[in-house]
């Protein structure tokens, strides 16, 4: 009788382990979707703000981008500049191989993106030179021209030549970013070049990985003049998939 009681306890535990075990997986598995729900919100929200709207207003709602590789060349730039350039050149071109576009560097001479060094009182009358109006006070603007197939066809830097060796590159590497097509800042990644808010700005000198995905999935399933339904597509289909 007594081994039979014991025997009903035990395997009464057990069920009860068993059940208590099966919970405590579904309620993990609950809140790990729940995480990877709210990871894919906010790679969605950032990756719509910084492509389908500019920083200073303009275009709104289409990507643009360039189809042909675009030369970059300098204004005012120090050794040390030049030599910054290049190396996210070299880097960003690495992310592009297997798509249509590689950048290229060419001194003193015709380019498609020009980096402008120069004090920044004079970043207002600068930019109003190739029609861009700027907000005054910032230590970096980005601009680019595209034409009414959304083909990007010009870009702008400019630096503010007075800033610290630091501020500097993290100045330089956000805004010739923003000339590939990411015109926009963003709040939602603080390890990115184009993180901004309320004020606190990126100090990132290298792209982080939701930076070098998001220029892999611009350039390689997205076209210009997609619209935000198409891009919504192309994340879904290809993002998690994305290297």
């Amino acid at each position: 009788m007594l081994l039979s009681k014991l025997t009903g306890h035990k395997s009464c535990l057990i069920s009860l382990l068993a059940l208590g075990a099966f919970m405590w997986i579904h309620a993990q598995s609950k809140d790990t979707l729940a995480a990877e729900i709210q990871t894919q919100t906010r790679t969605w929200n950032h990756i719509e703000t910084v492509l389908m709207s500019a920083e200073y207003g303009g275009r709104s709602g289409v990507i643009e981008r360039w189809t042909h590789s675009p030369l970059i060349t300098t204004v005012g730039a120090s050794g040390a500049d030049l030599s910054f350039i290049k190396s996210l050149i070299l880097n960003w071109n690495q992310l592009l191989a297997g798509t249509s576009i590689q950048l290229g560097y060419r001194e003193n001479a015709q380019a498609d993106i020009g980096v402008v060094f120069a004090d920044r009182e004079n970043f207002k009358e600068i930019s109003a030179m190739y029609g861009f109006q700027i907000v005054e006070g910032g230590v970096g603007f980005a601009g680019t021209i595209a034409n009414y197939h959304h083909q990007t066809k010009m870009g702008l830097v400019l630096i503010d030549d007075s800033l610290p060796e630091r501020e500097r590159k993290a100045t330089i590497a956000q805004e010739l970013y923003h000339t590939l097509g990411p015109i926009n800042d963003s709040p939602y990644f603080p390890s990115s070049v184009l993180f901004e808010d309320t004020g606190k700005a990126s100090s990132a000198i290298k792209l982080a990985e939701i930076d070098r995905k998001l220029l892999k999935f611009l350039y390689e399933h997205l076209k210009p003049g997609d619209l935000q339904p198409q891009m919504r597509t192309a994340f879904d289909k290809f993002w998690d998939k994305q290297e």
